[in-house]
């Protein structure tokens, strides 16, 4: 028998992504993904996993607040804590991450430094 494992979820962020790179320069992208349950209130709390691409773009145009969608499995961490209890740890690994809003403002700095730029290839 075969086994599946995929997730598809909707929700919002809960604060700004984090981003850091493993030795070997690929970038790891986390976040928690607040998805809201259905005909019950109050929501679940996912943390997100995606690597690559897909984590410097998240970390490039996502914020708290922002709505997106992804797509991923489930992956469940154990170990055995100092006390010789086994803990669990579950989140989501994105395999694709869908921005649903508007990405985020380029800060104030990004703007000026674009306008000069603007400024510098006007002919007159």
């Amino acid at each position: 028998m075969a086994s599946l494992n995929n997730v598809c979820l909707i929700g919002n962020l809960t604060r700004d992504p984090e981003l850091r790179y493993l030795p070997n320069g690929t970038a790891i992208g986390t976040f928690i993904l607040a998805v809201n349950r259905i005909k019950q209130e109050g929501a679940d709390f996912i943390k997100i996993t995606c690597f690559g691409k897909t984590a410097e773009n998240v970390c490039d145009y996502l914020s708290k607040g922002s709505p997106c969608a992804i797509q991923g499995r489930i992956r469940q961490e154990s170990w055995e804590d100092k006390e010789g209890k086994m803990q669990y740890k579950t989140g989501v690994t994105a395999d694709l991450v869908q921005f649903l809003g508007r990405p985020k403002e380029p800060s104030e700095s990004e703007n000026t430094h674009v306008e000069q730029e603007l400024d510098e290839d006007v002919p007159f």
